[in-house]
């Protein structure tokens, strides 16, 4: 799998927010990371690790400042990115 070249710019609402924040953004990741990961454990695919994931950062970075708007362009950018082209891995 190749990724794109240039990737994808994330939305400046999330590096403000993680520049801000760098502590509460991996936070946010790590925990969006162990949802993932159960969820990959229990037996499910790609996109219900990536909605598992997206359930419990989505929250956590609104609490941080950033709309849902912006959370699901960033995941936009990740799946244009990573997912194979399948838009957002989170929905």
């Amino acid at each position: 799998m190749m990724f794109p070249m240039p990737m994808p710019q994330m939305p400046q609402e999330i590096v403000d927010a993680a520049a801000a924040n760098p502590d509460g953004f991996a936070d946010a990741m790590a925990t969006g990371m162990e949802a993932f990961q159960g969820a990959m454990e229990g037996g499910g695919d790609m996109g219900a690790a990536f909605e598992a994931m997206g359930d419990v950062m989505g929250p956590i970075m609104q609490d941080m400042g950033v709309s849902p708007e912006a959370f699901d362009a960033a995941g936009d950018c990740v799946g244009a990115a990573v997912g194979g082209g399948s838009g957002r891995p989170w929905r």
